[in-house]
């Protein structure tokens, strides 16, 4: 799940090193875990709310068309399918990771 506080942390240390968590974040005394935990929690909600509004009007996804919509978003931000696997690889994550 996109949200996962886990997975968050280990692309945040990939990306920014392994003291990012403990960074602190303006002057409100939070460090970086602190905000990524908040921002995860906000996206667990929002995953939740959507849930509910696709029960509601009875539609459903699959995994794969899950799956699908989280790459197409990833590739997206990255600017294209090069930059994604680039991006994969110079992190140590694969595919399935994601």
């Amino acid at each position: 799940m996109i949200g996962n506080l886990k997975w968050q942390k280990k692309i945040k240390q990939k990306q920014f090193g392994e003291d990012i968590l403990f960074k602190e974040m303006g002057g409100n005394n939070k460090v970086f875990e602190d905000v990524l935990r908040e921002e995860t929690l906000d996206i667990l909600i929002e995953d939740k709310l959507i849930r509910q509004e696709l029960d509601r009007l009875n539609i459903t996804l699959t995994d794969e068309e899950i799956d699908k919509a989280i790459k197409t978003r990833y590739i997206d931000e990255l600017g294209g399918e090069e930059e994604y696997k680039a991006y994969l690889e110079n992190n140590g994550f694969t595919e399935e990771f994601f």
